[in-house]
């Protein structure tokens, strides 16, 4: 690919010197402004694999939990179902009151 020369009033070298200039700086800013996204993203990546393991951690201590109370109200289920049968089981004295 073949450039033109660009042919400039010498009137004009400083505006085209200024203009040179500024992006040189717009390109600079960009690179650090693209450099600080980069840098932060890379942050906040690691901060949502850290949450998530927390999301984990917390999830099975939930899960534990659950099993747990579970695990008691079946036992207190069982314990009174054995009381009801148990009551049941034994005649009652007519003789006596209930309360």
């Amino acid at each position: 690919m073949m450039r033109r020369k660009l042919v400039v009033d010498p009137r004009c070298s400083a505006y085209i010197e200024g203009y040179r200039t500024a992006m040189r700086q717009a390109r600079a800013e960009l690179a650090q402004s693209h450099f600080k996204t980069l840098t932060e993203l890379s942050a906040l990546r690691r901060e949502v694999e850290e949450l998530r393991a927390l999301h984990i951690k917390s999830t099975e201590a939930m899960r534990q939990a659950q099993a747990a109370a579970l695990a008691t109200a079946q036992a207190r289920a069982e314990h009174r179902e054995r009381e009801l049968t148990r009551a049941w089981s034994v005649e009652r004295d007519l003789g006596q009151p209930v309360h």
